[in-house]
């Protein structure tokens, strides 16, 4: 019995673990694509789209980098 409520209690942990790392790399994600605009913006000095930019950047991120 007590096992396997350790057993429920080590399961229960693990998914809030990998919940809250999956929410902090969105995280981690939403702020590098923030500071990449912000500098691309000083680097070319003119008005850019920030959201078309972040989509962009997003899914350049999804898609090339696997924090797994």
């Amino acid at each position: 019995m007590a096992r396997k409520e350790a057993e429920s209690i080590v399961a229960k942990a693990q998914v809030e673990i990998n919940r809250q790392r999956e929410k902090d790399i969105q995280e981690l994600r939403s702020q590098f694509a923030d500071i990449a605009i912000l500098a691309a913006e000083k680097v070319i000095k003119e008005n850019i789209d920030k959201e078309k930019n972040r989509k962009l950047i997003d899914e350049v991120l999804k898609n090339k980098m696997d924090f797994k």
